[in-house]
């Protein structure tokens, strides 16, 4: 009922502030005017025959500018089915002792729903003087007023409503005594609020003992705890230990809230009698609390059984600082299952100072194994001061380290390192190590601020590169992009190794921007042969329809395509760019192409995917499309397609 009450109130509120810019009958006419009405004036609309609509918006009004000088009015109306709410509104803001006075006074006049919401009026001003009249209502035969009355005492919050509380935790009507628990949980949670620990403690207690739904009484404990503060240490802990299930989850949820080291001490001191599917919980609560005091205990943990060891991993993503280091690479160097691979997330997600330098200072020790396990850390921490090492390591007579760090490099890479990357790429020792260094180029080159200077070091290093090397390096100016990236793939693209020529162009058709559709055009209009001309074309369609770059610019680059085109066969190629354009001016183009008996069916599969998008949006268009597709198309199938769409989009039969 409350809740219906308060969703009722956010309700009117709106209704008040529209009705304050637009209803010119109560005078409040426009945004403009700062006061639309005087108190006065409001309150005459109340106390006259006015219409109810009016008299509602005049209480509402007067929630935001109604005084002591208004209580009269807006309390008359609170014995009115049709205002009672409204009056209740108006009066629940003024901040004057004159309501509490007229709320109390109309809780002695009135019964039923009109008194249940001058009780939740009450609850809302927290009037702690209305205790008395709230209290004999609890023993009232009225089940709905004696719930909303034990609901407004939990509101008001005070010692002495805690007290009225504790003994309607006791009474033998289960409805009654359900309202009470939760209402207890509100008033303790405010006494805490408020310094009031004791009597919120008190309150707790008494909800967790009382007869109430499982829920509720959890709700109790975990307040009795916290509500404690350090002294609750001892009941959390006995609930850890408990054979209860309810409880123990419940106390591991309060692990995580109570706060101090005292707490974390005492969980940890716990951990020793705990069966190891409780520890393993345990351990993750106190990763979750961050409180370094539980470090030693979680680092020894790692070496129980399978579920706790991969409990403390987890929980030292939180807790673990360069301590952490050897134990967890010891995990991660073993590749013990999920154990292995948690331990390589947590190594990359420490914290603090000496977390990096302790790694390093592994990289150029121990066996191969372990090498490239730390190598993988370094990669993914980017820890740029291992970057001496990692070169020593990519050079290295070990495949496994050796691959490490090249990937490696290419996460920690910089401008300088880029030219070391490409010399390790063309004297690779192994089809594998060439392409691990390609795939770290790849890395390096998307992470370098610098493009330009990234492309210049890739144009420089292509120069003295065989055919096969410059095709698989052209390939990674698309990682760098940028106009000069893009200007040195359409130098090579020009080459007179047909090979080179035709990497630059597949490089071109998957390049990020649009203006590669321009380079490829020209290329296309410059091409030596026909294949190299169609490869062009198709690498722009391919462009055109994957990125989404103004339509009028794509409708362009289409038409210098069709122009450039000279066989059927491109000229196809060109009109399925134009399906990845879905404009009624694109169905308007691909209609001229009809009449061509070698173009006819390619443009009817054009317009019927562009009707596929436009099919709800612009209806009219995509309607007289299909009807031209129905007229021109020899295929069946695609004539199906059309006529579905053409009734879709609603054209007659």
């Amino acid at each position: 009922m409350y809740r219906q009450e308060r969703a009722s109130r956010a309700v009117a509120v709106a209704s008040c502030v529209l009705s304050a810019l637009f209803v010119p009958s109560l005078g409040l006419v426009s945004a403009q005017e700062k006061l639309a009405r005087s108190e006065d004036e409001l309150v005459a609309v109340l106390n006259s025959g006015a219409p109810v609509f009016e008299r509602a918006k005049a209480c509402q009004r007067l929630a935001v500018v109604g005084t002591a000088n208004a209580v009269p009015a807006l309390a008359k109306l609170l014995g009115s089915a049709e205002l009672a709410h409204y009056a209740r509104f108006g009066l629940e803001p003024i901040p004057h002792p004159s309501v509490d006075t007229a709320l109390r006074d109309a809780m002695t006049k009135l019964d039923g729903r009109l008194l249940i919401g001058v009780i939740n009026s009450i609850g809302v001003r927290r009037d702690a003087r209305a205790l008395n009249r709230l209290t004999g209502f609890l023993r009232g035969r009225d089940a709905d007023v004696a719930a909303a009355a034990v609901v407004a005492v939990g509101r008001i919050a005070t010692a002495e409503a805690a007290g009225v509380l504790k003994e309607a935790l006791k009474s033998d009507n289960e409805k009654l005594r359900r309202a009470a628990g939760d209402a207890s949980l509100q008033c303790a949670e405010r006494l805490v609020a408020e310094g009031e620990r004791g009597d919120a403690v008190s309150l707790h207690d008494a909800v967790r003992r009382a007869k109430l739904p499982k829920h509720t009484r959890m709700a109790g404990l975990r307040g009795a705890i916290l509500a404690r503060g350090a002294e609750g240490t001892p009941i959390l802990v006995r609930k850890l230990l408990g054979k209860n299930p309810t409880s123990f989850s419940l106390a591991l949820l309060v692990s995580r809230e109570l706060p101090g080291s005292d707490a974390t001490s005492a969980i940890v001191r716990a951990l020793e009698k705990l069966p190891a599917e409780r520890k393993a919980l345990v351990i993750r609560a106190l990763g979750d609390r961050r409180d370094s005091a539980a470090l030693p205990a979680v680092l020894e943990a790692v070496g129980g059984p399978e579920d706790v060891r991969m409990a403390a991993v987890v929980a030292l993503r939180q807790l673990g600082d360069a301590r952490a280091v050897p134990v967890l690479l010891g995990i991660a160097a073993t590749g013990n299952g999920g154990a292995g691979e948690a331990a390589l997330v947590t190594l990359s997600r420490l914290v603090g100072d000496g977390v990096d330098r302790a790694i390093v200072a592994e990289l150029d020790a121990g066996d191969a194994g372990k090498r490239a396990v730390l190598i993988d850390i370094v990669g993914r921490r980017r820890v740029r001061s291992a970057t001496p090492a990692l070169r020593r390591s990519a050079e290295g007579s070990d495949p496994r380290v050796r691959r490490a760090a090249i990937e490696a490099l290419g996460k920690t890479a910089g401008l300088g390192d880029l030219s070391f990357l490409i010399k390790r790429f063309v004297a690779a020792a192994s089809d594998e190590d060439a392409e691990a260094c390609l795939a770290a180029l790849h890395t390096a080159c998307a992470t370098v601020p610098d493009a330009d200077a990234c492309a210049a070091v890739l144009v420089e290093a292509t120069r003295e590169t065989d055919a096969e090397e410059t095709c698989q390096l052209v390939g990674v100016f698309n990682a760098v992009g940028g106009a000069k990236a893009l200007a040195a793939v359409a130098a090579r693209a020009g080459e007179r190794d047909a090979t080179v020529r035709e990497c630059a162009t597949k490089t071109l058709g998957e390049w990020r921007t649009p203006d590669a559709v321009r380079v490829l055009l020209d290329l296309a209009r410059k091409a030596p042969n026909a294949a190299e001309r169609a490869s062009a074309l198709r690498a722009a369609s391919h462009l055109i329809r994957r990125l989404g770059f103004p339509k009028g610019e794509r409708l362009a680059r289409c038409g210098e395509a069709m122009e450039i085109a000279k066989s059927a066969e491109e000229r196809k190629v060109v009109l399925h760019a134009y399906a990845g354009i879905p404009a009624p001016e694109t169905l308007a183009i691909l209609e001229r192409h009809f009449s061509d008996p070698e173009l006819r069916e390619a443009a009817c599969v054009a317009s019927v995917t562009i009707a596929e998008r436009l099919v709800r949006s612009r209806r009219s268009d995509a309607a007289r499309a299909m009807k031209a597709v129905l007229e021109t198309t020899k295929d069946e199938q695609l004539a199906r397609k059309a006529r579905r769409l053409y009734r879709t989009a609603g054209g007659k039969r």
